[in-house]
């Protein structure tokens, strides 16, 4: 008796440290309505902070071919599918067209010839100094709604889930028939419970890629694009004489005493710094941080993009001939632009209830369960 009392004194410490596991599965949507009253939403937004978050979703969406280049024999699972579809896609669509899971193109275990390679190392080098990591990934414009990931049951490592393994897709297609909400993400991944120091978030997107419309800042590339063309031509302007302006342009203002628009000195011109371009600019964006202390803690937060119609005001300095004097004239300019909508909560929640997270643009519908090898 004495000896299974020691026995289990010395097990206590082991059963503390045993490793928990659990299973989350997310269900992310807008809502479609414009008109939300009595709502003000914060301006000028920092960018959502989660650094080294797991990147298990782009990963998955978006393999990397380097290995690929580099003549390794083939891509792990989900990038060689996803070498498939774009493949595919070549005599059909882009790859940035995709509206299905990758995972749920044709079966690559019943592939017979080898991935090719390179000719020499050469070509590896030159392949690589000639293209930006963003390159070497398969570009995504709209993110699948429903993730479909190999199946896996291990207890490795964090790791997304098949479709099979879910269990909220009831309510998935519940939402799907409603007229006020546009569902955008269904996914579920497991993951080892941690105290909060020691957790990391993952990092979730969906909807549409806005990256070839807009800067990281929502400025629309069109108008800085345009913008670009009008100060080449102010200094063409500014280096010709005065007259050799006016002649080419306007001449004809001149007999309608109407004012002439004159370039204004260089040492008036401010440079101002470009934009950053990005190739993921996602509809929305953010995080999902979960914790365990006794209880678990979900930290969520994400950014919710939406276009916007601008009417910018512009001053153009304009100089009377016949008076002599410089005056202002306001144009007005109609442009688009992106607007960020903040979803930020942090929660205590139980297992196997489903969560409800709301907001008046977005929300979040959470379930976590315990996951037992």
């Amino acid at each position: 008796m004495k000896k299974l009392f020691v026995t289990l004194i010395c097990c206590i410490p082991l059963l503390a440290q045993a490793e928990r596991w659990f299973e989350a599965e997310v269900i992310l949507f807008k809502r479609t309505y414009d008109d939300v009253q009595g709502e003000t939403f914060p301006q000028n937004l920092s960018d959502l902070d989660y650094p080294n978050a797991h990147e298990n979703l782009r990963k998955f969406l978006q393999p990397e071919v380097t290995p690929f280049v580099q003549g390794q024999d083939c891509f792990p699972t989900d990038a060689n599918t996803a070498k498939q579809a774009q493949a595919k896609s070549e005599t059909q669509t882009s790859v940035g067209n995709l509206s299905e899971p990758l995972d749920e193109q044709s079966d690559t275990s019943q592939t017979t010839s080898p991935c090719p390679a390179p000719e020499s190392v050469d070509d590896i080098n030159e392949w690589l100094e000639s293209n930006t990591p963003s390159q070497r990934i398969l570009q995504l414009n709209q993110v699948p709604k429903r993730i479909n990931a190999p199946a896996r049951s291990d207890q490795k490592e964090t790791y997304l889930l098949n479709q099979s393994q879910l269990r909220l897709g009831g309510i998935y297609k519940k939402l799907q028939w409603r007229k006020d909400i546009h569902p955008m993400l269904h996914v579920g991944w497991r993951f080892k419970g941690v105290p909060r120091r020691e957790t990391r978030a993952i990092h979730l997107f969906a909807g549409k890629n806005f990256a070839n419309d807009y800067y990281v800042n929502g400025q629309s590339r069109n108008m800085q694009e345009a913008a670009s063309v009008n100060e080449d031509d102010y200094e063409t302007s500014v280096n010709q004489s005065t007259w050799q302006y006016l002649l080419k342009h306007q001449l004809a203002l001149l007999d309608q005493n109407q004012p002439v628009k004159l370039p204004l000195p260089l040492e008036n011109h401010v440079e101002s710094s470009p934009p950053i371009i990005t190739d993921s600019l996602w509809e929305m964006d953010g995080y999902i941080r979960i914790h365990l202390s006794h209880y678990l803690y979900v930290n969520a937060g994400f950014d919710l993009r939406e276009e916007e119609e601008l009417s910018v005001q512009e001053k153009i300095p304009t100089l009377v001939l016949t008076e002599g004097e410089l005056s202002q004239q306001e144009v007005t300019k109609h442009t688009k632009a992106l607007k960020k909508i903040r979803f930020s909560q942090f929660r205590r929640v139980i297992t196997k209830e489903i969560h409800y997270f709301d907001h008046p643009k977005m929300g979040m519908i959470l379930q976590l369960r315990r996951f037992n090898h």
